[in-house]
Parts: structure tokens; sequence; C-alpha cells
């Protein structure tokens, strides 16, 4: 969906609504012509199979067509809304949208479950023929024609995606966002009710989970692509003893703490975007909850530059490494250490959808160079693609066996990174210490993860501001949210005697 999503206003736009029109009848023609032709030879060779693939096949790429046409035409509608919206509130950019000015958003599970059931079918009806030719391609150029199974794997992926929703959807209904503060503050908070139509059973309550997200659309036709990178997020557990009784099921509080300094909404419905998410999950028995509402997170006169995040962050319990968290569903262990000091773990294979998918890259990689070699493929693309699978698979070690440990006493830090812990130990004073940063981590999908570096004092390397440029050095890494990782760090710089981090 997102690849086909376009922009239209002005001259600009009419181009590519123009494009996207002629894009989408060219797909349909092309599905008529190639269907009949394949259809008819198919009747002349008396080939029953062949003719029912060459007609769905057909049909396919002609519904395909139509639907693109279809978009194009929705968001030229969509893009008028918003000139006539953005005339009548010029200086209120969170009236745009219908449901932002009705402070009601809903969450849209039933038509996500229908389009990805329409590009499901689609997609596997468009690589219908593809998969029936395999064999025989199979047996006149090799077995690397069977990589070609990746396209219809994709529509079978698809069609999973649908069932899961469908299933959702039947199960939990549709939910509302109620906005309390419109919009949210940047600076200051973004108040919510999650209003659900149904009952939910959630022993462990409901994970909810704030978002700033940079998308992007590049490309042009076929080729465009949508991408999507966090710049900061929060997450919170709301008790199940908090929720409440709504009109026809539960509702559950929403709050966040919004910090100053992050980017406000803006481009809208355009191919570069900066969009806020709420999120919220919850696990029960059979499918569990899932849904996410887009919300206006803006600068106001509301705003305030004392509001950076740290009063949400939770505190930080010294607990035993064997048992109990340092925080709430925290896996790094924290216990007494030395005289008034910490000792902070951060084990082994903490994130196993990070590892599993490092490692199912990895071997993928590792079988396609294989089968390169075997193929005969050319040294540079068969070195090239083992080279870049080791690469992986080393980074997949990492996640399963990494861990971390760090000792933090009155004026002194002591960092041991290797396997299972075991390895090269530095340690530095108070003195050399500038901060213990957080910083931005890896991405995997929707989930981002956060870094702790040691800042080190250079003497006699400055900036060009002239102020000191410090080295870095890796202390706890991959941690979930940016709250943890900032308590974690506050609490080794208070040990250590600094100041909050930066």
């Amino acid at each position: 969906m997102a690849g086909l999503r376009i922009h239209v206003k002005g001259s600009g736009g009419n181009l590519g609504l123009l494009f996207m029109l002629l894009f989408g009848a060219a797909f349909a023609a092309l599905g008529v012509f190639a269907g009949l032709s394949e259809s008819l030879e198919a009747l002349e060779e008396g080939d029953r199979s062949k003719l029912w693939i060459s007609a769905f096949g057909g049909t396919a790429f002609v519904a395909f067509g139509g639907i693109v046409i279809a978009l194009a035409i929705a968001s030229r509608k969509g893009a008028t809304q918003r000139e006539a919206a953005e005339s009548l509130h010029p200086e209120e950019p969170w009236l745009l949208r219908e449901e932002w000015a009705e402070r009601r958003i809903p969450s849209r599970t039933g038509a996500g479950a229908v389009m990805l059931w329409i590009f499901g079918l689609l997609w596997c009806a468009i690589s219908a023929p593809l998969a029936w030719k395999l064999p025989e391609e199979v047996a006149r150029q090799g077995p690397l024609v069977w990589l070609a199974l990746l396209f219809p794997m994709v529509g079978i992926g698809l069609l999973i995606a649908a069932l899961r929703h469908t299933l959702r959807w039947r199960k939990f209904g549709s939910a509302v966002l109620e906005l309390k503060t419109l919009p949210g503050v940047i600076g200051g908070r973004l108040g919510a009710t999650l209003q659900l139509s149904t009952q939910l059973d959630a022993p462990e309550g409901m994970e909810l989970r704030l978002e700033c997200i940079h998308k992007r659309v590049t490309g042009a036709g076929k080729n465009r692509s949508a991408s999507e990178r966090i710049l900061w997020q929060s997450e919170h557990t709301v008790r199940r003893d908090h929720f409440g009784l709504g009109l026809t099921g539960t509702s559950v509080p929403v709050e966040f703490i919004a910090p100053y300094g992050c980017q406000a909404t803006r481009g809208t419905g355009t191919d570069d975007e900066i969009l806020w998410r709420v999120a919220a999950k919850a696990e029960v028995t059979g499918v569990d909850y899932y849904a996410r509402f887009e919300v206006p997170v803006f600068e106001t006169e509301e705003s305030s530059e004392d509001v950076t995040g740290d009063e949400a962050l939770p505190e930080l319990a010294v607990t035993s490494i064997g048992g109990g968290e340092a925080l709430p569903g925290s896996k790094v262990r924290v216990r007494a250490w030395g005289a008034g000091g910490r000792e902070f773990w951060f084990g082994p294979a903490r994130n196993p959808v990070a590892a599993g998918v490092t490692t199912v890259v990895s071997l993928g990689l590792a079988i396609i160079a294989g089968m390169l070699r075997e193929q005969g493929a050319p040294w540079p693309v068969s070195l090239g693609c083992g080279f870049t699978a080791a690469l992986t698979a080393l980074g997949a070690i990492v996640h399963w066996v990494g861990a971390t440990r760090i000792r933090v006493e009155p004026g002194t830090i002591r960092v041991t990174r290797g396997p299972f812990g075991i390895g090269r130990t530095r340690s530095w004073r108070t003195a050399e210490l500038s901060r213990i940063a957080v910083r931005r981590g890896s991405q995997y999908g929707n989930n981002l993860y956060w870094d702790m570096k040691l800042e080190i004092d250079r003497p006699g390397r400055t900036r060009v501001d002239g102020s000191a440029w410090p080295s870095a050095h890796a202390a706890g890494s991959r941690l979930p949210t940016e709250n943890e990782a900032r308590a974690l760090a506050n609490a080794m710089a208070k040990t250590l005697g600094l100041g909050p981090d930066g």
C-alpha cells in the first residue's frame, strides 16, 4: 500500500496522478492482452490447466491495474480535501484530518485485513504461472531457479498476515483512540483513552508505545518503496487493574511525555513525512491484541524546554543477578558491588528476535553463496555473497553469546566485554569521563534498540567550536527502550558521582 500512495498537489501532483492512471491502465491492458492470447493458445492446444491459469493470471493483472487507478483517484480526492482544510485552519494543522479534529481515531483493523487479502490474492494470482513453470525451468537451467519461489512465497506470507488480521478483527472488533489533548504537545504531554469494543482479558496488562517516525517514499511506479526510521520512542505498560469500563468494552488510559526537541508532525500524506504513532499490544489467549493509531503531535505555546523525558524514568532497584529485575521487564541484572558500588550484567541472547532474524539471514546468504559457486557464477559474485554471509553470521554470534559486565564504584568504572562476559577489561577514573551517553542503536523492523557509550576526554583534541572531542567506548548495548538505557546510565553516573547522562 505505501508504495502506491501518492500526494497530489499543484502541477507536480497532476503529473503524478496522470502517471499513476497511465500505469494502472497499462497494467490492466497487459492483463487483457496476455490473458486472452494465452487463453486462446490453451484452447487450441486443449490444455485446460493452462487455460485456467492464463485466465486467472490475466484477471489478476486487470484487477491490480484497477486498484492502482482507484488509489490514484482517491489520493486526488484526499489532496483536494486537505487543501480545503489548510485554507480553513492555516495555524492549526492538527485539524487538517477529520479524525483528529473529531478527537476520535479508529484503528482500521478490518480495513487493513481486507487490503491484505486483496493484495495477497492478487500477488498469488500473478505468481501462479511462475510456480507452474518452475519445475520445467529447473530441469533446463538447474536448481538455482528454485530461488524464484521467493516471489510466490511473498504472496503466501501476505495471506498468512491477512488471516491473522482477520482473526484479530473478529476477536476484538474495532477500537477508537479518543484524544484528551489536541494536539499532543512536544515538550508536554499526550493524553488519550483507548476504547475497545470488547472486554479485554490481559493478565499482564497492555503495552503502549509512542513513536516519532520519519517515513519516506522513494522511486517511481513499480519501483516505489517506503521506509520508516524511528527517531524517538517511549513505552510503558498499563496494569490490568488500571483498565476501565467503556461504553461497549474495555477502556485503557494512554499517557505519554513527548520530550522537547523532537520533530513535530509534518508532511501528512506526502512522500516525506514525520508521523507520530501510538501502538497498543496485549498478550491474551489465542491471537494477541494489537492496534496502531496515528496521532497529531506539535510544538505549541504549552511546549516547555524543561520537559526532557527524565520525568518518566523508572527507579532502579539493586537486585541479585540470579533473580529479580533491575527495572520492570528489563533483562539487565544489577547487584551491589564493592564499597558502595554496583555491578551491571548485560547477559547474552537478550534480544532473541534480533538474533533469530540475523541467524536466518546469514543462513540464507550462505545457501545462496553455495548455489552461486555450484552454478559457476563469476568468482567476485560468489565471494562477495559469501563474505556478506560471514559478516552476518558473526553478527548473529555476537547477538547470541555476546555479553557485557560493568562494575562501577565511586571513582572507577570497569567494563568487560566478550563471549559470555569473558574478555578484556578496561577501566577509567571518574575524572576521565565526560558523561555516559545514550544513543540510537540498530533498528529491526519497528523495533529500535539503544546503546550506552562512555565518553572519555582526549587531551588536546577539540572540535571546531573549541569544545572537547571525547572518544566513545561501548558499554551496555541493544537495550529495547530509551527509558531503560537512560535509567541505567543515570544509575551508573550517580554511583560514579557524575551528573545525569546527556
